[in-house]
């Protein structure tokens, strides 16, 4: 929140998770742009299918039916999104995509958590590289094609949505940053978390430069 406001020069007005109390559409009329923010909580299996490797961790239902009817509905409307760890993956539930439940858990991928019991500095501290698309939006912005994030995650995307493009990968192949290259405003997300003051990227995707120009 302190991000968009002081960075962005934006109101931030945080929506409840009151799941059908919501009119997804009106609210998406009165807004000017979307952030999906992060989350200690995964999104539902009745809210997706995915790939089950074991039973899925905490989730929390009145997010998502919040979260997912809010982000089909700002897209639908043409309103900028951006969504940060949960969030992109919310927003590749609403398109029609699946997610890993626990990635860890499959062979050849990556462990994603942070350590549960180091600081935050380190919990939230660079760990894994990322390699950026060619040519991509990240790409463009930074002005480098490999950077370094932080991995604070158990769920992650299994298949992306149709109508979304990868924007950046770890060693492992998962989608982390991904972007609807079809949508007149920015609609994308990122799987790490932009706002930490410990990440090597922030220089370059730091929200008081991005959302700016996201909400344009």
């Amino acid at each position: 929140m302190h991000a968009v406001a002081h960075g962005a020069c934006a109101l931030p007005l945080v929506v409840s998770a009151l799941g059908p109390w919501i009119d997804p559409e009106d609210l998406a009329d009165r807004i000017d742009g979307l952030m999906l923010m992060g989350g200690p909580s995964n999104v539902g299996r009745r809210s997706m299918a995915a790939r089950l490797a074991c039973p899925a961790p905490r989730t929390t239902g009145p997010r998502d039916g919040a979260m997912l009817g809010l982000a089909r509905a700002a897209i639908g409307a043409g309103v900028p999104v951006l969504a940060i760890c949960r969030g992109i993956q919310e927003r590749n539930v609403a398109l029609g995509g699946t997610l890993h439940q626990r990635i860890q858990a499959f062979p050849g991928m990556l462990d994603h958590c942070r350590p549960a019991n180091a600081e935050l500095e380190t919990q939230y501290g660079p760990v894994h590289p990322l390699a950026l698309t060619r040519d991509g939006f990240l790409a463009r912005l930074a002005g480098w094609e490999a950077i370094t994030d932080n991995a604070l995650h158990a769920q992650g995307i299994d298949k992306l949505a149709d109508c979304l493009a990868i924007e950046a990968v770890p060693p492992d192949g998962l989608a982390e940053a991904v972007r609807i290259t079809e949508s007149p405003h920015f609609v994308g997300g990122v799987q790490w978390h932009p706002e930490w003051p410990g990440m090597a990227f922030l220089g370059k995707l730091a929200l008081g430069r991005v959302v700016p120009r996201l909400w344009r």
